[in-house]
């Protein structure tokens, strides 16, 4: 597996690193950001990605009794190379693959942009687009 984007996998090791705190379990130091609603584009995309990024940290953090080992997780994550490529949409684009399985399109809103985003990744398959929900999977 590979993740696209050298800047995701270090953001979120680094974000975590600040956090650790052996006394607190990981599962319980990760809240979504519920700042006041603004009308700026820039601040909300600001605040959309921090809260994907907040999402992405309580998964790491479910996978280890202390910060030290939710990190050490997303370390081991991020540092995987293969034939599996884990992308977001955004940096999707241009890029096609024979096989794309598409996560969670529920999350994306009728906004133009999100509209854009789901054109983008629903072609980037040349054979086959799986669209799967993972709300519904047992983790």
């Amino acid at each position: 597996m590979q993740v696209a984007g050298s800047d995701v996998g270090p953001k979120i090791i680094r974000l975590s690193e600040r956090l650790v705190v052996q006394e607190i379990p990981p599962k319980t130091s990760y809240s979504r950001s519920t700042a006041g609603s603004t009308t700026s584009s820039k601040r909300l995309t600001l605040h959309k990605r921090s809260l994907d990024q907040a999402e992405c940290m309580k998964v790491f953090a479910s996978w280890g009794n202390t910060f030290d080992q939710a990190v050490g997780y997303a370390k081991h994550i991020f540092g995987q190379q293969g034939t599996i490529k884990l992308t977001t949409g955004h940096k999707a684009k241009g890029a096609e693959w024979n096989t794309v399985y598409h996560l969670d399109k529920h999350l994306l809103s009728k906004d133009e942009q999100d509209l854009n985003l789901k054109y983008v990744i629903t072609t980037r398959a040349k054979q086959e687009l799986f669209e799967i929900t993972t709300k519904e999977l047992q983790w």
